[in-house]
């Protein structure tokens, strides 16, 4: 689950967290750590200091659970400030180890056809995205990735969005690793893209024609392995343009993939982005009976 700024206790930020924690889910991502800085709920959490953060990754340790800083998100350009990979994986892998967070997920979005960013080529940027998770892995013990479905494709054939570096697929090759799992965005893509078990899971044509080869199966036949593979959808039907799934519908779909007519799937599921009206009853949805 990503807390962003909706609902943040602000004057105890860290009951948030436990909040959530106790919602059922084992994976907290604090959002946003932009490249000039915190905002919304890391600043929020860098201000409570460090005996309210111990004591909060205490509990959500003690939980089963793991809590996170996102780096990037849709506002932020950190290639800008970072012309180098390395440099900009040691600022997010030092400032979630001085905020005693377990590890760092980035959010990098706002990239063009082709896998380009400013002046980086597909090549040169998928380069740069695993240099930053090799350097934040110095630093923290998990470190993932929140990429938007299309970015990644095969490697080598320029006919997908992501052109012939593969993009994502190429950064899982060049990280050594360092990625323990990649939350896929499956929403926003068109109005009925990655809403059928074919569309999410197995083929992705099936429901979206403008990005073929996105679904879940088909990034995983390109090197990126299916247990990394976690599907990301919205929690209410305004935090996202389309692909809303209801978690009912969710549970439905993830049994399918797990089961002996599925792909096998491990994943799980997270979602963006916290409310306390909705968020413990959406996991007791599609989590309830074991699935996730």
């Amino acid at each position: 689950m990503y807390i962003d700024y909706r609902d943040i206790a602000w004057s105890a930020p860290t009951s948030t967290v436990t909040a959530a924690v106790d919602a059922g889910y084992n994976v907290i991502i604090l959002a946003f750590l932009l490249a000039s800085g915190p905002a919304d709920m890391a600043v929020a959490w860098q201000g409570v200091g460090a005996q309210s953060q111990v004591a909060a990754m205490s509990y959500a340790h003690s939980r089963g659970a793991i809590v996170m800083v996102s780096a990037g998100g849709a506002t932020d350009e950190p290639w800008t400030s970072y012309l180098d990979g390395a440099s900009y994986g040691a600022f997010a892998g030092q400032w979630a180890k001085a905020n005693n967070l377990d590890g760092v997920d980035f959010d990098i979005e706002n990239l063009g056809p082709g896998f380009t960013a400013g002046s980086f080529n597909g090549d040169a940027f998928s380069t740069w995205l695993a240099q930053a998770s090799i350097a934040a892995k110095q630093f923290v013990q998990f470190v993932s990735h929140a990429p938007q479905a299309p970015y990644f494709g095969p490697i080598g054939n320029a006919a997908f969005w992501p052109g012939s570096s593969g993009g994502y697929s190429a950064v899982e090759a060049k990280a050594n690793g360092a990625v323990d799992f990649y939350n896929v965005q499956l929403y926003n893509q068109g109005a009925t893209c990655y809403t059928t078990f074919a569309g999410i899971f197995t083929k992705s044509s099936s429901d979206c024609t403008n990005f073929p080869g996105t679904s879940v199966a088909e990034i995983a036949s390109y090197g990126v392995p299916l247990s990394k593979l976690t599907v990301t959808k919205y929690l209410l039907t305004g935090d996202g343009g389309n692909g809303y799934v209801a978690g009912a519908t969710l549970k439905t779909l993830l049994a399918q993939a797990e089961g002996s007519q599925g792909i096998g799937y491990t994943g799980g599921i997270s979602c963006w982005a916290y409310a306390t009206s909705s968020s413990a009853a959406w996991i007791a949805a599609v989590c309830g009976g074991g699935v996730c």
